[in-house]
């Protein structure tokens, strides 16, 4: 008898053979950037030259001056609606066919009175919490079927972090072992103890596909000394978490990460705050990182399992996250490029 695990590795791999073998045209990648900051701009036009996005893909909205400093991060409803909501709808509208929205170092985060994410709202097109369509479908996006727009962001602690992303993805390669670290906490309730199933069963599937992986259970915060393909841990959660082994991660261009920790993008733009910050690995090298910019609840952290199959299957960035992510219109920030898909062109065997 097959398993559900077995089960689950030959549906990604008959949608290998069919449906995603590259990622969408940049053609569907809408960008944007604050017309007011000459660095939004010229990272929104690197970006745009690396993937061959055409330029009327391009939208530079005009922020006020109070957006324009690295250090706010914050917009009120009114403004997030009037500013950016309604002129990116406007031009997604106006253009052939839009599946994913980049927004640019420089735009606002998090929207002040809802505690939610300016991406996810753009995503979800909704000020409020709601459930997302395309979790667990394992297939790739188009905006029609589902009626939103895959949203991420180049951001991070500094503008070389935000070009270097763009660079990782261009660069990503595949062969980096993934890591997930499940700690075993001896208190866990149980949402906790689903966490550390679901990493033990992403386990299980990458090694019936044959991409290398590794997972932990020792009740020790664990960095592998070796670039990481993708990144999966408690963070700062973890009781016995080390700032050092932390800061010592190392990603391959490519790579992909998620932590479980409530305020992982608090700090997305500058360094603060008490609990381990994604800008850290962005800093590191990592080339896609989900991080939330309030307490989201357990529940809305992405699926270790469908995040890297859906990645190691084919489905791009933004498709890999979004398929493991339960809410939009919430919380939650993904950074990267959306196209990145260095397993698009791989071959992997299945197991059966």
């Amino acid at each position: 008898m097959k398993t559900l695990a077995s089960l689950f590795v030959v549906a990604a791999a008959l949608l290998t053979l069919s449906a995603f073998a590259g990622a969408q045209s940049p053609s569907t990648v809408l960008v944007v950037a604050n017309a007011k900051n000459s660095n939004s701009v010229a990272l929104a036009n690197y970006y745009m030259s690396a993937r061959q996005i055409p330029t009327q893909n391009l939208l530079l909205l005009d922020m006020p001056a109070k957006y324009t400093p690295d250090d706010v991060d914050t917009i009120s409803v009114a403004d997030f609606r009037n500013l950016i909501a309604n002129p990116i709808l406007a031009k997604a509208e106006s253009l052939p066919h839009i599946d994913y929205i980049v927004l640019c170092r420089n735009l606002p985060i998090q929207i002040a009175e809802t505690n939610g994410s300016v991406d996810s709202a753009i995503a979800g097109r909704s000020l409020r919490r709601i459930d997302n369509p395309y979790c667990g479908t394992f297939v790739p996006f188009d905006s029609t079927t589902y009626g939103l727009c895959l949203v991420t962001r180049l951001d991070g602690w500094s503008w070389d972090d935000a070009f270097q992303l763009v660079d990782n993805s261009i660069n990503a390669s595949v062969g980096s072992p993934v890591f997930l670290d499940a700690y075993d906490l001896l208190d866990c309730i149980s949402g906790c103890a689903q966490v550390n199933l679901t990493m033990a069963q992403a386990n299980s599937t990458l090694l019936e596909e044959q991409v290398p992986v590794m997972l932990t259970q020792v009740q020790d915060f664990s960095a592998p000394a070796m670039p990481l393909g993708g990144y999966y841990s408690w963070g700062s959660n973890d009781p016995t978490f080390s700032e050092v082994l932390w800061t010592s991660l190392q990603f391959a261009p490519g790579a992909i990460a998620e932590t479980i920790v409530a305020t992982s993008a608090e700090f997305l733009r500058f360094p603060g705050g008490t609990e381990s910050q994604i800008a850290q690995l962005i800093q590191q090298g990592v080339t896609g990182a989900k991080g939330y910019v309030a307490d989201p609840n357990l529940s809305a952290a992405a699926n270790s399992n469908s995040l890297f199959s859906s990645y190691t299957s084919g489905l791009n960035l933004a498709e890999s996250y979004y398929n493991a992510s339960s809410y939009l219109g919430w919380r939650d920030v993904v950074v990267g490029d959306p196209l990145c898909s260095p397993y698009a062109g791989a071959f992997f065997p299945h197991g059966e």
